[in-house]
């Protein structure tokens, strides 16, 4: 993730179809690797006698790429909260303390702010659309 990125309401916005677009394959590949799960137990005993099966490697690929769609999120700055729901965070600055804009796949905006410690169940919706950026406190 990139340290200590801020996001004002207009720049989460901005990136905010990179971010839908990455959401919705990560939250695709959860569901694809859901689907391993009955085998998941016999492939972790077989593991230690170097036993591969088509399905290991199919389980793999599926982990790298959610691997690649949570960094992708990450690297834009946000924070993944939800991999299964496609719950982001983008960090923000409100009234001089840090708090996040809270995004979840489905949502056609981002409409939400909660504090860092209260998460989606506190969420709040924006009072003011035009929120702009606060530098964080030094």
């Amino acid at each position: 993730m990139t340290e200590n990125r801020f996001f004002s309401v207009a720049q989460a916005r901005s990136i905010l179809p990179t971010v839908r677009h990455l959401a919705l394959e990560m939250v695709q590949t959860v569901d694809q690797m859901w689907r391993f799960e009955p085998d998941l137990e016999l492939l972790a005993e077989l593991s230690d006698q170097n036993a591969g099966s088509p399905q290991g490697t199919e389980y793999l690929h599926h982990l790298l790429q959610l691997h690649f769609r949570i960094k992708g999120i990450h690297d834009l700055g946000c924070l993944v909260k939800g991999v299964e729901n496609g719950l982001i965070d983008f960090p923000h600055m409100k009234n001089g303390r840090q708090v996040y804009l809270c995004w979840k796949l489905g949502e056609d905006d981002i409409a939400f702010w909660h504090e860092v410690d209260s998460g989606y169940d506190g969420r709040i919706p924006l009072e003011d659309e035009t929120d702009t950026y606060e530098s964080p406190p030094k």
